[in-house]
Order: structure tokens, then C-alpha cells, then sequence
């Protein structure tokens, strides 16, 4: 065989592979021990469609139930307690603040940078933690893979987004927290602030992740199976509470608020 024809032969697998990334989203979904097998066999990047068709479907998301959000705000606005002792300058302050909280940029701008970072920061430490702990635990896979593995187990997350867009669109409801996360109100407690945020990333389809992500993990840390399994469990556990991280943030800042100290953006 020629030279010209093994890479005419090479580049027509190379597209032939490329294509069958596409049967991996429903192959990772539903058959993900040798879908994850096949993915782990790469040795490029192919952690780009999972992470395309979950920053799409969110966006959807967004659009969608930014009209909702908007007659909401429209319907439930009105003066806060102790209003009629304000200012007609203070009085068209608050209003105009209103109304800027229904413009496009905080309906549909700002709720999109959010979101995007948050899933691509969550699967760029993800992927880095698992990287580092499988090291750590003498495992020899290489860094593209950990990531490869983390954004394709990530696909049930769109799913998650396709049911809030059927809630939207059938219901016009918006989407709510999961039920975990409503196990625990308004609370005073940090501990319970950090409980209540890693509660909130609880649900089916994070099961449904973290099922994925054991099943690939064992075949891409290469060493004992009780070994593997514990050390992704591990970095499961650690992201849990980094993702819970923001509603105790979040519980802190507003304590401060409550006890006078204010802060402006």
C-alpha cells in the first residue's frame, strides 16, 4: 500500500470518527459503559459537543423564561414598608431600579454569563480535580482525558434543561430547586447554608451524572476498581461542597446587609 493511500485511509477514519461523536450522546446516556469505553480511547479533545449542547440549551432556557420572569416582576412590584416617608427623588430612584431588574440585561445578559461560567468553570475544575486526584492515586491517564470524561457525563444536564423548557412552554412555570434543596429555609447558620447549597445540586440528573462518571472513571484511572471507584467518589464529595459554596456566600452577604452593612454594585 502506498503512502497516499494510508492517509487517504487515516483522514476517512478520522472523519468517520468525528461523525460518530454524535451517536455518543445518546450512546453516553443510555449504554454508558461502552460509550464511555469508546470516548476513553480517544486521545484528542472531544469534550466540545456535550459542552455545545448544554450551553445551547440553557441559553434556551433563559430566552424562555424571561417573559415569565418579567410579568412576575410586573405584577408582584410594589413600594416597600415605610415608602411614604421617602422622597419624590427617592420614590422615582426605587422605581427606575424596578424597572431596570425587567430590562434585557438583567432578563437575559447577565442570567447568560452566569450560567455559561458556571458550566464551564464547574467542568474545568471538575476535570482538574479528577485529573489530579487519579494522579495522586498513581493512575497515568493524561489530563484531555479527565476532561473528556467530565463534560460528556455532564449530558444528563441537558436533559434537565429540555424538561424546564417543556415546563415553560406547556405550564408557563418557571423552573424550581430540587426538592433536597427546599428540605432546609431561610437560615441564620453557615453549616446549614453549605447543607442547603450542596442539597440544591442534588437530583436525578446529577445521579444520573455521577453513574457516568463512575462508570468512566474506573476504566480511565487504569488501576484497582475499589480504588478508582473511592477516588472519583471523593472528588464528587469535594465538588459538592465547592458547588455549595455560593449559598453560603450568598447567606453571609446577606446577613451583613441585614445587620447594616450595605453594599453597592
Amino acid at each position: 500500500m502506498s503512502e497516499s493511500e494510508t492517509v487517504v485511509i487515516n483522514e476517512t477514519a478520522n472523519k468517520v470518527e468525528d461523525v460518530n461523536q454524535w451517536a455518543w450522546v445518546p450512546g453516553v446516556l443510555f449504554k454508558p459503559r461502552s460509550t464511555t469505553q469508546k470516548i476513553l480511547r480517544q486521545e484528542k479533545a472531544v469534550w466540545h459537543i456535550p459542552l455545545l449542547i448544554i450551553s445551547v440549551l440553557s441559553i434556551l432556557v433563559i430566552i424562555a423564561a424571561a417573559p415569565i420572569k418579567r410579568e412576575n416582576a410586573r405584577m408582584g412590584a410594589s413600594m416597600p414598608e415605610n415608602s411614604q416617608w421617602w422622597s419624590e427623588e427617592q420614590i422615582a430612584k426605587y422605581q427606575e431600579a424596578q424597572q431596570n431588574m425587567t430590562s434585557g440585561t438583567f432578563m437575559y445578559l447577565f442570567p447568560t454569563i452566569t450560567k455559561l461560567l458556571g458550566i464551564w468553570f464547574n467542568w474545568l475544575v471538575f476535570s482538574s480535580v479528577l485529573y489530579l486526584a487519579l494522579t495522586l492515586a498513581g493512575s497515568r491517564a493524561p489530563r484531555v482525558k479527565s476532561s473528556n470524561i467530565v463534560a460528556w457525563a455532564m449530558l444528563p444536564l441537558a436533559f434537565r434543561h429540555i424538561v424546564e423548557l417543556i415546563l415553560i412552554f406547556s405550564r408557563r412555570q418557571l423552573p424550581s430547586g430540587t426538592a433536597l434543596g427546599s428540605l432546609i429555609g431561610e437560615t441564620k447558620s453557615m453549616g446549614l447554608a453549605l447543607v442547603k447549597g450542596i442539597l440544591g445540586q442534588i437530583d436525578a440528573y446529577w445521579l444520573w451524572f455521577v453513574i457516568i462518571l463512575l462508570i468512566g472513571g474506573v476504566y480511565l484511572a487504569g488501576i484497582k476498581r475499589s480504588k478508582a471507584l473511592g477516588v472519583v467518589t471523593l472528588v464528587i464529595l469535594i465538588m459538592l461542597v465547592i458547588q455549595g459554596m455560593p449559598t453560603m456566600i450568598s447567606q453571609y452577604l446577606n446577613s451583613l446587609s441585614g445587620s447594616g452593612f450595605n453594599m453597592y454594585f
